[in-house]
């Protein structure tokens, strides 16, 4: 969970509160400094099939101190930067690569790793992390920057990575539960069955995962999602501006809209142990696509307080589902691979709104069409799920 606060509250949940004040010390666009949310999740993505394959043979703690130890390390970097350049160099190969292999991938393998009768529930309740880093960090990012400055505060997230989350990390992950002689759901092991179980190597072909039906339709799903979520991120602090809000209301707004995304996961991650993972993702969708509309009109800071709440609720069923759909359709001794080479699937869907929201704003001096788009992608997400067939048991089980 702690792991996930940081790589993803870190990056995703946070970065849309430095935009006007890295903007403004620069002297660039909105189009240029937004973009920077596209590098840094292109470099997650693409580091993905390979840290999928890594992880289904290596390592899962050793692999997430280092990720610790380079995000820790980027920030420091992108606190000393003076260029946008090597801003952009930054956040590729130390801050994403770094988030990458600290992050959901490492930590929903490892969950796969330890849970099965309950999975979903566990699921849920490791991706809280996600929300609960942007409930926090938005605030305390934002306060930061009002008294240290967008440098400062860079310097205090660097501190607090490696010298509390790399030593966590390093001390508390346990890869499999057969290293401490248990089974999965914390049973005590029989270890020459559990051994044997887990020693089988995962012989399964890209092409295998590629050609799945469910590869294409569990991405294309989360990828919009996904698409609708960064556009919320990245945007609003800036969008909020228009309705006369501060820095500090919009963080109040993506912080409700954290903490309520974290009740989300939890309610999804335990029905997604009892009914059929289409329909609740379906319902999802749904919901999200009615909450949507408060942001496409000035509204009061209580009015869009409230609807970032009710969107967060829907919003937070996205992760746990996808990572048991996942689970269930393609095992969990392929399940990193999988989840990788879908990570592909779903970037594009969720880079190209951030430059165009910048190019909106340059273009048009607003955001509200970027907002309005938006719909387009619950529609496209809500028909993408009936691509997806859950097998009647789990691959490799």
């Amino acid at each position: 969970m702690v792991t996930q606060l940081v790589a993803v509250g870190g990056t995703s949940y946070i970065f849309g509160i430095y935009v006007e004040p890295i903007a403004a010390d620069f002297g660039a666009s909105r189009l240029v400094i937004t973009s920077g949310m596209a590098i840094l999740l292109l470099a997650m993505a693409l580091v993905a099939p390979l840290l999928g394959h890594w992880l289904d043979k290596h390592s899962i703690r050793n692999t997430m101190c280092v990720g610790a130890l380079m995000m820790g390390a980027g920030f420091a970097c992108l606190s000393r930067a003076g260029a946008v350049w090597q801003l952009g160099l930054i956040l590729v190969v130390l801050v994403g690569m770094g988030a990458a292999m600290l992050g959901p991938l490492p930590s929903s393998k490892l969950v796969t790793n330890w849970f099965h009768a309950r999975r979903g529930r566990a699921l849920g309740i490791s991706t809280l992390g996600t929300s609960l880093g942007g409930f926090l960090l938005p605030p305390i990012v934002a306060a930061l920057i009002l008294y240290l400055g967008w440098r400062g505060s860079l310097v205090v997230l660097a501190l607090a990575i490696l010298l509390f989350v790399l030593p966590l990390v390093y001390h508390a992950v346990v890869d499999n539960p057969r290293d401490i002689n248990l089974s999965m759901d914390g049973a005590a092991a029989n270890p020459p069955v559990e051994q044997a179980t887990d020693a089988r190597p995962a012989g399964v072909r890209v092409s295998t995962i590629l050609l799945q039906p469910n590869f294409w339709g569990i991405g294309l799903c989360v990828g919009c999602l996904s698409s609708a979520g960064a556009i919320l991120l990245t945007h609003f602090a800036a969008y909020s501006r228009e309705f006369g809000l501060s820095l500090t209301a919009a963080a109040m707004v993506i912080s409700c809209y954290s903490f309520t995304s974290m009740l989300g996961k939890l309610g999804f991650g335990y029905l997604s142990d009892l009914y059929d993972n289409r329909l609740l993702i379906r319902l999802a969708i749904a919901w999200n696509s009615l909450c949507w509309i408060v942001f496409l009109a000035p509204h009061s800071l209580a009015a869009l307080m409230a609807g970032s709440a009710l969107l967060g609720l829907g919003a937070g069923a996205t992760m746990p589902l996808w990572n048991a759909l996942v689970a269930s359709c393609f095992g969990r001794r392929v399940f990193a691979r999988a989840m990788g080479y879908m990570g592909l699937l779903v970037l594009p869907l969720t880079l190209v709104p951030m430059p165009i929201g910048g190019f909106v704003f340059d273009r048009y001096g607003s955001y509200l069409l970027v907002f309005q788009l938006a719909l387009v992608l619950f529609f496209l997400a809500f028909l993408a799920s009936f691509l997806i067939r859950v097998p009647q048991h789990e691959p490799g089980s």
